[in-house]
């Protein structure tokens, strides 16, 4: 054999060598992932292989797809898993293609005992890497598991192959959605301006405006927030998408709120009922309708409008939502509680609490207007306690969701001031209104603060809040006893 000869083969042997250490590697990571019960990452790990183009020989490869297959089916995700056995059974792998045929059979019995026959068949032979972050991204978010569901976007994200721009953009609008349900409000925004300023499918533009409104909101931004409704009210104008139109417009009505212009978001919600008609789009008009109706002291009214709501959902075949919104309930919650019917109140909590329990957002929106209750029937033990587990719940969970924080404010400046606990509740309130950017939010807090100062002989600092409170120039309920007690006291310090 002459010295080049000797030279190629000894370069090959070297290679086939590395490979197989590098695969022996590969492989063994994804099992020890899988030991420790992280399989999401271990199907992540094996896909990367597979796009990133690792091992290029046919005997790896097919190990790989037999690895994910069995990952799978170890989930009980017997479409994924039959995909990637239908893959090797189709390619007549000589390394596991009889083992393959039992476990795709296995899949196909087992889908059609779930009434899905035939499941597989209809689905491409197998997903990449960024396909299937997807599809799971999508289930955790099913599951409530928003911080989990926004890693296995942004993974998805980061093993984008070029080309692929469909799963780019379903990724984007993903991130964008789930990063507003984890509280990551700035990473929200961001990607609905990546999708809108580069996607060119309606239903992600919607889904991306929509998420940039709320989230602008969030922040306090309700400059930009009015410019993703506008935006997104013009593209469903153009397109003459009825239900769009009427979701924006209550987009604009939640802007509207929140910088204070109560009544008239109270008629822009209802005009958009109107012109989108009742569907899982206009929900959010029926929420800030009967919210502006809260604010402005028409407790009957705000509870007649959830009430529609629910009742319109009920008849409308184009409904998806199979369950009432908890952030829609919530409201009929509040007007219940101020009204005094905490009974009511206390019914509809422990109805919605098994629904969304798991759900750690959704879940500690009811338990905050649970420990309310508790608060205004005199059990003060169990509503500090329960505060204080969904506070560490959150905190340890959820530590950057700012509304949820700032809910948990809230409800404590209110169950502190209901239990008699004033000092501690006009701490809350003076952190609360250094935190918070919503005029319409600060006026009630303002007047919260104005009456726990009052409550500890204040009075010239109650004053001072009590002025802050009227001054915002909102039309609310908040206002109104801001301004009696003003008078009240005013004229007490005369007679003095």
């Amino acid at each position: 054999m002459n010295p080049l000869t000797l030279a190629m083969f000894g370069a090959i042997c070297a290679y086939v060598l590395y490979e197989q250490l590098s695969f022996h590697s590969f492989m063994s990571k994804a099992r020890r992932l899988s030991q420790q019960n992280q399989v999401n990452e271990a199907i992540n790990h094996l896909h990367t292989g597979l796009e990133r183009k690792l091992f290029t020989v046919p005997a790896p490869r097919s190990q790989i797809y037999y690895a994910i297959a069995s990952a799978y089916l170890g989930k009980k995700d017997f479409v994924s898993a039959g995909k990637y056995f239908q893959h090797l059974v189709n390619q007549s792998s000589p390394f596991h293609n009889s083992d393959a045929n039992e476990r795709l059979k296995e899949c196909q019995q087992a889908l059609k005992a779930q009434g899905l026959a035939g499941a597989i068949e209809k689905t491409p032979a197998h997903l990449s890497a960024s396909a299937a972050c997807l599809e799971n991204g999508k289930k955790l978010f099913k599951e409530g598991l928003f911080e989990e569901s926004y890693a296995e976007y942004l993974r998805g994200y980061d093993l984008l192959l070029d080309g692929d721009n469909l799963t780019k953009f379903r990724l984007i609008t993903h991130l964008s959605t789930s990063g507003a349900s984890c509280g990551k409000l700035e990473e929200s925004v961001f990607w609905a301006e990546q999708d809108v300023q580069n996607s060119r499918e309606p239903a992600l533009q919607f889904t991306s405006y929509s998420m940039g409104s709320v989230g602008c909101v969030g922040l306090g931004d309700l400059d930009r927030a009015q410019y993703f409704c506008r935006q997104g009210f013009l593209l469903a104008t153009d397109l003459g998408d009825k239900k769009q139109i009427g979701r924006f417009m209550g987009l604009q009505a939640n802007v509207l709120y929140d910088r204070g212009k109560v009544r008239e978001s109270a008629k822009l919600a209802e005009a958009a009922i109107v012109e989108g008609g009742t569907n899982p789009q206009t929900k959010i008009a029926y929420m800030v309708w009967a919210k502006a109706l809260l604010t402005l002291g028409d407790y009957d009214r705000a509870v007649e409008v959830i009430d529609a709501s629910k009742n319109e959902d009920a008849a409308s075949s184009d409904s998806k939502n199979t369950q009432v919104d908890a952030s829609v309930e919530s409201v009929k919650v509040q007007a219940l509680i101020a009204k005094g019917e905490l009974d009511q109140a206390m019914d509809i909590i422990d109805r919605l609490a098994p629904v969304f329990q798991g759900r750690l957002q959704i879940s500690a929106v009811v338990q905050l207007l649970k420990v309310k209750v508790y608060a205004r029937q005199g059990r003060e033990r169990e509503a500090l306690e329960l505060l204080a587990m969904t506070r560490t719940a959150l905190e340890a969970k959820m530590p950057r969701h700012r509304a949820m924080n700032m809910s948990v404010l809230e409800t404590s400046g209110a169950v502190y001031y209901d239990i008699g606990d004033t000092a501690k509740a006009c701490d809350t309130w003076t952190k609360y209104i250094s935190l918070m950017p919503s005029p319409v939010r600060l006026q009630k807090a303002y007047y919260e603060h104005g009456r726990s100062l009052e409550a500890l002989g204040e009075v010239p600092k109650a004053l001072v809040s009590y002025r802050k409170c009227v001054d915002t120039g909102i039309e609310s309920r908040s206002v109104d006893k801001a301004r009696e007690r003003l008078s009240a006291l005013s004229n007490a310090r005369a007679n003095d």
